[in-house]
């Protein structure tokens, strides 16, 4: 079990980078339309950086009650 944790954590670390990168890349973006298709893409890496971090809470709550 601690080996699906750990892998979350690696998700969401890995999550929340992407999305740094991809807002990174709308600040240099000259086109609007382009920043915006960044800006939205880092949206939905910090979504699933949210979603894994819950997860991550959740699987640890879950551990405690059983231990």
């Amino acid at each position: 079990m601690l080996r699906k944790a750990e892998g979350s954590v690696s998700k969401f670390g890995d999550h929340k980078r992407r999305a740094a990168e991809y807002l990174r890349l709308a600040r240099e973006a000259v086109d609007k339309t382009n920043k915006a298709l960044l800006i939205e893409m880092a949206q939905t890496w910090a979504k699933l950086a949210e979603q894994d971090k819950i997860a991550e809470q959740e699987h640890t709550k879950v551990g405690k009650e059983q231990g």
